[in-house]
C-alpha cells in the first residue's frame, strides 16, 4: 500500500524456517535458522500478514521476539529490526537448537514500541535423528 504522496503506509511482518519444508521433522541437537523481518512483499516460502506503519518515520525500529518451546535460541531471543521505507532491510536470523522430542510451537512476534503487531506461528515435531543403515551395520560387524 502506498498513499498518494508515495509513502509506504503498510509493511508485512514475514518469517520462515530456512531450508525447511512444512511437515519435515526437526532433530535434537541440529541447528535450524528462523529468518524474520518486515518487507513490502511476502517472498516465496515465507508467512506474513500486513500491518500499518507510523506515518512520520522513514526508518522504523521493530522488536522481533522468538519463543521456541524446548529449544536453545542464539544469538538472542529478542532482536531489533530496522525497516526502511526506501529499501528492503536484511532479515534477522535466529538459530534454534531443539533439546527435547515431541510437538513444539515456534512463535515469532513483532512489536513496535512494546505494542504487539503480529505473530507468525510454526508447528514442528522434534525427533531423534535416525542412524543410517551403514552406521548400524558397521557397529554390528564390530561386535561380532
Amino acid at each position: 500500500d502506498r498513499d498518494v504522496t508515495g509513502v509506504q503506509t503498510c509493511a508485512l511482518p514475514i518469517s520462515r524456517i530456512k531450508d525447511h519444508e512444512d511437515g519435515e521433522e526437526f532433530y535434537i541437537d541440529q541447528t535450524y535458522m528462523v529468518e524474520a523481518g518486515l518487507q513490502s512483499l511476502i517472498p516465496e516460502g515465507f508467512k506474513g500478514t500486513p500491518v500499518q506503519l507510523p506515518d512520520d518515520e522513514e526508518e522504523i525500529e521493530f522488536d522481533i521476539v522468538v519463543h521456541a518451546e524446548d529449544m536453545e535460541i542464539a544469538p538472542d531471543w529478542k532482536q531489533t529490526f530496522v525497516f526502511n521505507r526506501k529499501k528492503e532491510s536484511p532479515l534477522l536470523g535466529f538459530r534454534l537448537k531443539p533439546t527435547t522430542q515431541g510437538s513444539k510451537i515456534i512463535r515469532v512476534e513483532f512489536l513496535y514500541h512494546q505494542h504487539w503487531l503480529a505473530t507468525i506461528r510454526f508447528e514442528v515435531t522434534v525427533s531423534v535423528k535416525p542412524q543410517t543403515a551403514s552406521t548400524s551395520l558397521s557397529m554390528q560387524e564390530q561386535s561380532i
